[in-house]
């Protein structure tokens, strides 16, 4: 077994990291891509969760979970509505999902995703891994560095405005 050498400044990671790292590393199903501006998306299927991995070439990224599906998942392509690049349609024992991506970058570039659940059963959900992590260059989420400027708690919108310094992605609003 290999033990990972922390950043100084980290104290511990999340069984969560250590999960996106190795699925990452085994580079995951692709299952589409698209371009906004000077960056690429790459939709990628793990083992229990849809990722949209954000990318600046050389300059490291963002993995954002489109679908936390807690088990093995099943996606389809379907047909973009008007706006949008890409839709996917995935089930899993939780029920379906409908993943929308939409994109731009004429000033700066964005991504808008909507997703759509419809699940098999009254729900309880007590715990949901966390959606958004920076990548360094070599996707990495333990590599990057950078400073978080605004965030927003509690019961509002899960605003989150920061800036990646390593590799130099730059700065993300995310709501």
């Amino acid at each position: 077994m290999e033990t990972l050498a922390l950043h100084s400044d980290l104290s511990g990671i999340s069984p969560q990291v250590l999960t996106l790292r190795e699925a990452l590393a085994d580079r995951g199903k692709a299952v589409t891509s698209f371009v906004s501006g000077g960056v690429e998306i790459e939709v990628s299927a793990g083992t229990d969760s849809l990722w949209a991995l954000i990318r600046r070439e050389g300059e490291g990224g963002l993995a954002l979970r489109a679908a936390y599906l807690g088990g093995p998942l099943k996606c389809m392509m379907a047909k973009p509505e008007t706006g949008e690049v890409a839709r996917l349609k995935l089930s899993s024992a939780f029920g379906e999902h409908v993943v929308a991506f939409s994109a731009g970058g004429e000033a700066l570039e964005h991504v808008r995703m909507k997703v759509r659940f419809t699940p098999k059963a009254p729900m309880l959900l007590p715990f949901m891994p966390r959606d958004l992590y920076p990548l360094d260059a070599k996707d990495d989420p333990l590599g990057a560095r950078g400073v978080v400027e605004a965030t927003q708690r509690r019961l509002n919108s899960g605003l989150i405005y920061f800036r990646i310094d390593e590799p130099s992605f730059g700065n993300v609003l995310y709501f």
